[in-house]
């Protein structure tokens, strides 16, 4: 199945028609993905997850951060 790049929105890294920055994302299933889309909170607690600190686990974890913290260089 497809892996695909989910942002986490919550209302401090995003609003309306604003994408969060790739610092937060996870990956996800295509259909994981679309269920995420349907209700974070309700995706978190059927799956017990916490997609904020997966995605800040991603992020700290990623040898090309550096791109996203100085995107001109």
């Amino acid at each position: 199945m497809p892996i695909e790049c989910a942002h986490i929105r919550r209302a401090n890294n995003s609003g309306m028609g604003f994408k969060p920055s790739d610092a937060f994302c996870v990956a996800l299933c295509r259909e994981h993905h679309a269920e995420s889309h349907r209700g974070e909170a309700t995706f978190e607690r059927k799956h017990g997850l916490d997609l904020m600190k997966l995605a800040q686990e991603f992020y700290r974890a990623s040898p090309h951060r550096h791109k996203l913290e100085n995107p001109y260089g």
